[in-house]
């Protein structure tokens, strides 16, 4: 499946909405054969924040984003010390954005020292989420969550489960019991006590933004209004949430 590239119009019935980038239109109609998956629709700051608070991220977090636009979520994660950020992103144009925007922040390649955020230039759909991830975002339609869920499914599933040190004992790198405390001791916490100690067992967890997963069962749904008061939901998904 492939999207759109800047070039192409957008849809009679799609509503206009505000675009930072003048003149440019990215990834807002469905090629020949394929499902709308997502216009280009940059997500608001308060509710990337508010995305990432329902994932309590913390310094060991290594966070993904499918379909990643301007790079803003990345930058944010990046911003609460999340220990690495990569996007993925299809458009050329929002890829080059994205990478400026890493850079601006300060988390680019620079003097010796390695990037902590990435974009990498491909269709989502045909990735492969790394094994080092723990955290995925995702602000994309019904029909785009559903084509990924299988994918998200085995990512979820193949989560290094830790013993009773704190070391994996599956097929992930080891992590210490220190995970768990920057977990419990995150301000953002906003999970309920069994969401919190399956997200500590495999360390990781799911974030989507405006829409749920077709056929899962999000472990905590969050109604955030913002301050224009417009209400957007975010739903967050362990591996208790995949359909069965």
């Amino acid at each position: 499946m492939s999207l759109p590239f800047a070039d192409s119009e957008v849809p009679a019935h799609m509503p206009e909405t505000h675009n930072e980038f003048a003149g440019v239109k990215v990834n807002s109609a469905p090629l020949t054969g394929t499902p709308f998956v997502a216009p280009f629709v940059p997500a608001n700051p308060e509710i990337v924040e508010a995305a990432l608070d329902v994932a309590a991220v913390r310094p060991t977090d290594e966070v993904v984003d499918l379909g990643c636009g301007d790079g803003r979520v990345i930058v944010a994660a990046l911003r609460r010390s999340a220990r690495r950020g990569i996007g993925v992103e299809l458009d050329p144009q929002l890829a080059a954005i994205a990478r400026k925007k890493i850079a601006q922040a300060g988390f680019g390649a620079s003097g010796g020292r390695e990037a902590r955020g990435e974009i990498v230039e491909e269709d989502m759909f045909d990735v492969d989420i790394p094994p080092t991830a723990t955290l995925v975002v995702l602000y994309l339609l019904p029909a785009a969550l559903q084509e990924l869920s299988p994918l998200l499914a085995r990512w979820l599933s193949s989560g290094a489960e830790k013993d009773a040190e704190g070391t994996c004992n599956k097929d992930g790198e080891g992590k210490g019991k220190e995970d768990d405390r920057d977990l419990a001791s995150s301000d953002a916490t906003l999970m309920d006590e069994g969401v919190e100690m399956e997200v500590v067992r495999t360390g990781k967890r799911i974030v989507t933004v405006g829409y749920s997963i077709p056929g899962w069962t999000p472990a905590k749904g969050v109604q955030h209004r913002l301050k224009s008061r417009v209400d957007s939901w975010i739903f967050l998904y362990t591996s208790e949430s995949v359909a069965k």
